[in-house]
């Protein structure tokens, strides 16, 4: 095939590399347009190189699962055709992968065996992106000593090698670095200078960065807003995720700060939907509990529980995630270590090799145990659950004569052993101080560092003063392990046997590796008893609100006194009726009534006796009166009632000759015995009126017109009058 055929293919390569800081969608389909050609004419290494930019283009955008299997894909193209330079690079790249998923240690060791080979192969450009990368990792783990130190060789070789880009990316971990050292003045000089030489080597996605950190370092909270949002602009335009992520969470913050928390929810809201790796997330968890915790202040329960609860099953989807990724990317690696050496093993039958094979084999197992455990603890939200999921499992791999799950209450400095189990059979729950020197879990929490014990009878001293036990039988094989997320000490994690010796290193480094995954359980079960409580308390507020409204709603419409329906409930109570005896072809009746001769009692005993008096009468008129029917006061000694279904006004003037001998039986008040009489008014529907007040004047009238009779208590309302 003609060179001339492949140089189209080398163009496409230098157009997709360009381009992926800039616009990496476009590169990406630069990119995969080469892998096509390239695997069309047999063109390995511009297979190669087209396949690690297909890696970059994914790394830019935040796709890091397919940029693992594209630079894997360079990686083993590069071996094939021995290109050293290819497999430095790629070396690079891995390691701008394990860093951005949060595999630090993983990362440094691809960064340190990319700047070794370098420098073997005296690559000034390969050695250049090593030191750059190394600078960065270690700022972000906060050794800025060395960090300072790595970028200023950056800086030098790539001024020497005059990489405008280079300079640029370098400037901006630089000015990253003073920020983190407290030289704030110094940080703003390097941040803006970052800026323009980002744009003036059309870097948008380090220009976003820059604009983002320069945020951070500028005092006037407006101009800290607006450069964030120049940066959410370019990384919504780029597509550059993870700048995204950061800028929001910098918006949401400084929302949060000024007091305006609905901005902050929303910032920090849109931040969470594109957090899609843990590394992201853990930008804005923080920001989001602090707004948690500025709602919960706030009384304001329903946001408190909504952020939780985002907070919550984001955090649960990742723990999943993160093992899945971890595990795959760890397989991934030892396939291809795998293939490595069963060539080798074709050709040579090298025993130091095979040995090496079987290791791999061994590693990528307990890899899926340590993936199959993991994922099965951080499946529930109940502590105790977790706690014997986690028991289950070591106990069919290691002597847990004695195991324990340990909780650290921040407040109350305390360590509570909530969950231990001796010989499968749980243990009294207790607690210990964390600053106690007889507790092998409180100086695991005080120091976050692990306790191995061959022999707790001759080692313990190294650790605490007194040994003592909180099992029935004396454990001897001790192992103690922090529970350590998002830098906070969650508790401890505890296995014990009753023999010496009992733990390997790989079960120690079982543990050590299962510790996370339990760390983000407790966590999650945290998270989720915070949200119950406020659920708890939620609930509780709405009961006592609506207990509250049902007591408004009733003094609303009942007398106080009496308890009997007040003149506004009677109004309802009769424009209800109406359509319902309109529908039925039935009559009601009104009886409108006014006490006799009751002011004088009021005035002789007072209107504490008068009311006892009226409560008195409000009984005779609710027991003279079928359920159905309905008793009002009106005020003073006024009431009215409500009969329901009568025939005619024979028979409520039977209903009203009722009520007129119940209410005039004799009275006792003070020893002395009292008479009362009644003026009755009585009204029919529909004879009298058909409509509420209608009704009520009619039965009015009516009552007055029996005061004035001298033959009668009781009258009827005239017809059509």
């Amino acid at each position: 095939m003609s060179t001339r055929t492949w140089h189209s293919i080398d163009e496409l390569n230098s157009r997709s590399w360009v381009l992926a800081p800039t616009d990496p969608r476009e590169a990406l389909a630069l990119a995969e347009h080469a892998v096509d050609e390239a695997e069309k004419l047999r063109y390995s290494y511009g297979r190669a190189v087209a396949q690690l930019n297909c890696g970059w283009a994914h790394v830019y955008l935040g796709s890091y699962d397919d940029a693992l299997t594209r630079i894997y894909e360079a990686r083993a193209t590069f071996d094939s055709i021995h290109d050293q330079i290819g497999q430095i690079q790629t070396l690079n790249a891995l390691g701008v992968v394990s860093h951005r998923i949060g595999e630090r240690e993983q990362a440094r060791a691809y960064y340190r065996e990319s700047l070794r080979l370098a420098d073997e192969s005296n690559e000034a450009h390969r050695r250049l992106a090593a030191l750059n990368n190394l600078g960065e990792l270690a700022c972000e783990t906060g050794d800025l000593d060395s960090a300072q130190e790595l970028l200023e060789q950056a800086r030098a070789l790539a001024e020497e090698l005059d990489e405008a880009q280079v300079i640029a990316t370098v400037t901006v971990n630089r000015g990253v670095v003073a920020l983190m050292q407290g030289r704030v003045a110094d940080a703003r000089e390097l941040l803006g200078e970052a800026v323009e030489r980002t744009r003036a080597c059309g870097d948008r996605i380090a220009e976003s960065n820059a604009l983002c950190f320069l945020g951070d370092a500028t005092d006037v909270v407006d101009d800290a807003i607006a450069l964030y949002r120049q940066s959410v602009q370019i990384c919504g335009e780029t597509g550059h995720r993870e700048g995204l992520v950061r800028a929001l969470g910098r918006l949401g913050s400084k929302c949060r700060a000024l007091g305006r928390l609905d901005d902050a929810e929303r910032y920090l809201m849109d931040a969470l939907a594109d957090a899609t790796t843990p590394e992201w997330w853990r930008m804005i968890v923080k920001p989001l509990e602090a707004l948690a915790a500025e709602f919960e202040s706030a009384g304001d329960q329903p946001s408190t529980i909504r952020i939780y609860r985002s907070l919550s099953s984001v955090h649960q989807a990742h723990a999943a995630d993160t093992a899945a990724r971890r595990v795959a990317t760890l397989r991934h690696y030892h396939q291809l270590e795998q293939s490595r050496v069963e060539t080798v093993l074709a050709r040579a039958r090298n025993e130091e090799l095979q040995s090496r094979f079987d290791r791999l084999a061994a590693e990528n197992s307990l890899l899926q145990l340590i993936y199959a455990i993991g994922r099965e603890v951080t499946a529930t939200l109940e502590m105790g659950e977790i706690a014997q999921r986690l028991y289950r499992a070591l106990n069919e791999i290691m002597s847990a004569d004695v195991f324990g799950v340990a909780l650290y209450d921040d407040e109350r400095r305390v360590l509570d052993y909530s969950y231990v189990i001796e010989q499968n059979q749980r243990i009294t729950p207790f607690s210990v101080s964390v600053d106690s020197d007889a507790s092998f879990g409180s100086w695991t929490v005080r120091n976050r560092k692990e306790i191995v014990l061959n022999d707790s009878k001759r080692e313990y001293e190294a650790y605490i003063t007194k040994h003592r036990p909180f099992s029935a039988a004396d454990s001897l094989s001790i192992v103690y392990t922090p529970l350590l997320y998002e830098d906070r000490i969650e508790g401890v994690v505890t296995v014990q046997s009753y023999r010496k010796a009992a733990y390997t290193d790989d079960h120690v480094d079982l543990l050590r590796m299962l510790a996370p995954y339990l760390a983000i359980a407790v966590d999650n079960s945290r998270k989720m008893e915070t949200i119950r409580r406020l659920n708890d308390q939620l609930q509780s507020d709405k009961q006592e609100l609506e207990q509250a409204y049902r007591q408004i709603n009733h003094m609303a419409n009942h007398d106080n006194l009496t308890g009997l329906p007040n003149r506004r409930l009677l109004v309802e109570l009769i424009e209800g009726h109406i359509p319902l005896a309109r529908r039925n072809g039935e009559c009601f009746g009104v009886l409108y009534l006014d006490l006799d001769l009751f002011k004088p009692i009021n005035d002789t005993y007072g209107h504490r006796k008068g009311d006892e008096v009226l409560v008195e009468i409000a009984a005779r008129l609710r027991s003279a009166v079928r359920e159905s029917d309905s008793v009002a006061r009106l005020g003073g000694d006024e009431f009215v009632l409500l009969v329901r279904n009568v025939a005619g006004q024979e028979a409520l003037a039977q209903v009203a000759e009722k009520i007129r001998h119940a209410v005039c039986r004799p009275f006792v008040v003070d020893g002395n015995t009292h008479e009362l009489s009644v003026s009755i008014g009585a009204s029919l529907f529909p004879l009298h009126g058909e409509e509420c007040d209608a009704l009520l004047s009619a039965a009015d009238g009516a009552m007055y017109a029996s005061k004035r009779s001298s033959d009668s208590a009781i009258s009827f309302a005239v017809a059509g009058g």
